[in-house]
């Protein structure tokens, strides 16, 4: 498989005149191909430059050459720079997959990405990382109704001892249809067509019981999308200090929520590895890079390096491990721990 990660390699393609949007990411500058540029402005708007930074982290750019990297059954091609700073696409490529696909490639010396649910109160940030599908979400938005600020709800930039709100588009999955608060807060009437439509599809793949059916389904199922700043309007948060984080784990024994002090290793031990999983359409395709080309050192050590950023992160913070039911409570679980969000 060809990777071009030299730009003398395919600047003849290049046309140098073509127009960029930029957008600074807590120091990290990314510069994007106009032409793909909805899909980054509607993630990162909150993050747009007016003016070109004096640095480049990373171009988008488009190139006229066939590229390697496609989603099944589409020819529309990307070319990642696993050694270098140029990402290049063909032209009517997805602009939403091209964006999922590359933002591993967001990196900093001193931070990094933390996958939870954050909110903020008085320049302090309460961290709740966990895995996909735990509650992080829905127990974020509770604690915004409560008085506290937004600060994350699937992914946060942590370092420095520091939570930097990572403001994206809000995204809402099946399962946090189940949190009726936020259901209504989101899609508002539209909730009860959606809530049995995805009733009808996780019974089709019930009855069916085939695993390409599964697949299917859970492909197919609505992700749906709302600005942060309409869904909770003038309760964004800011960069704050990390206070207390907890680690959300579901408590398959008897429901019941209750709470133990933990090590901060513990926490950073688990949550290390679910970049690597949630950013698993990224290095399967670094995996194939390497064995062709050899392994690319800062990608190679980001696990770790990473896990440091966390632990340093973490160190003057209390940290706890939070057990909490499949089927979370948000009242619940607050009025749990409601002595320590102060």
């Amino acid at each position: 498989m060809k990777y071009y990660d030299n730009l003398d390699e395919i600047s003849s393609d290049i046309d140098r005149n073509r127009a960029y949007s930029y957008y600074d990411i807590h120091g990290f500058v990314i510069a994007v191909d106009n032409e793909v540029n909805s899909a980054f402005f509607r993630e990162y708007n909150r993050f747009l430059k007016k003016e070109k930074p004096g640095k480049i982290d990373l171009y988008i750019k488009k190139s006229n050459k066939k590229l390697p990297i496609t989603l099944p059954k589409d020819n529309k091609g990307i070319s990642i720079p696993f050694n270098g700073n140029t990402v290049y696409f063909e032209n009517g490529v997805w602009g939403d997959w091209l964006l999922y696909t590359i933002e591993p490639l967001i990196e900093w010396e001193d931070k990094c990405f933390l996958h939870c649910g954050a909110v903020e109160k008085d320049g302090n940030a309460y961290l709740f990382p966990a895995k996909s599908g735990v509650g992080k979400t829905s127990l974020a938005t509770h604690l915004i109704s409560r008085g506290y600020n937004y600060l994350a709800d699937d992914w946060l930039i942590v370092g420095n001892k520091k939570a930097y709100p990572f403001f994206k588009t809000f995204h809402i999955y099946d399962y946090n249809l189940k949190d009726k608060k936020l259901a209504k807060k989101a899609l508002g009437f539209k909730r009860f067509y959606y809530r049995n439509l995805i009733r009808l599809m996780d019974i089709l793949a019930f009855i069916l019981r085939h695993r390409f059916v599964k697949i299917a389904v859970e492909r197919f199922k609505p992700v749906f999308s709302v600005d942060v700043e309409d869904m909770f309007p003038g309760r964004l948060g800011k960069i704050s200090k990390i206070n207390r984080v907890f680690l959300l784990e579901n408590n398959n024994k008897n429901g019941e929520i209750f709470l133990e002090k933990i090590k901060a290793s513990e926490i950073v031990t688990k949550m290390k590895y679910i970049w690597l999983n949630e950013a698993n359409h990224f290095y399967r395709n670094y995996f194939e890079y390497a064995y062709d080309n050899g392994i690319v050192d800062k990608i190679e050590k980001r696990v770790e390096k990473d896990g440091k950023i966390m632990l340093d992160c973490f160190s003057e913070a209390e940290t706890y491990k939070l057990y909490i039911p499949r089927h979370i409570n948000p009242e619940k679980v607050y009025e749990k721990i409601r002595g320590l969000l102060q």
